[in-house]
């Protein structure tokens, strides 16, 4: 039962499931949940067991058990081999999250591959561009991610910020002090907070 089984285990039995379809299927791309596993991205809101691939608009995207097959196109330059699968880019993978997910998780991985130089704003704005549909969620998603955001949990919080209507905060805003320094995570200076 995957609810007694840790985020790492979750992950690592996504990751098999994965490679067992990497090597029964004829030349997948992996892409969305799956992508994001294999790229070691963080993911908020749960991991589904099917194993997500990505092909031609003109295949009609038949799935199978444990195999979602998303027929959504896919250019040349939109994926990558990783640990020897093919795999939809850092920038394609986020762009696919941010047209399927709530924004509050979509987040987390925006800014986690931001903060750390995996893609940049120009490359997410392209692979956004290029989706056939979700622009506006994923559009969304890519105007709020910030590489200044310090963790999946922070992402989570500020996603949740935006999604009840307060105003974005700023990101850990340094404050010096005789003893030290503090970091707040959120800041809203125009009230006090």
């Amino acid at each position: 039962d995957d609810d007694l089984l840790s985020a790492n285990e979750v992950l690592q039995r996504h990751e098999l499931r994965a490679r067992a379809v990497n090597r029964s299927h004829r030349s997948p791309v992996f892409s969305h949940w799956s992508a994001a596993v294999i790229h070691q991205l963080p993911l908020v809101g749960g991991i589904p067991d099917t194993v997500h691939v990505i092909g031609p608009r003109a295949t009609g995207g038949r799935s199978e058990a444990g195999v979602r097959r998303h027929s959504l196109g896919l250019e040349a330059d939109e994926w990558m081999l990783v640990a020897g699968m093919r795999v939809t880019t850092v920038a394609r993978t986020i762009a696919d999250l941010a047209a399927t997910q709530p924004f509050r998780f979509a987040l987390a991985p925006a800014d986690e591959a931001l903060r750390l130089h995996r893609t940049t704003r120009s490359q997410l704005g392209e692979a956004v561009a290029r989706l056939t549909r979700g622009h506006e969620r994923a559009r969304r998603v890519l105007e709020a991610a910030s590489g200044s955001s310090a963790s999946p949990g922070e992402s989570l919080s500020r996603g949740t910020i935006a999604e009840l209507g307060f105003p974005a905060p700023l990101l850990q805003v340094r404050h010096p002090f005789a003893g030290g320094l503090d970091i707040t995570d959120f800041e809203w200076p125009e009230y006090g907070l």
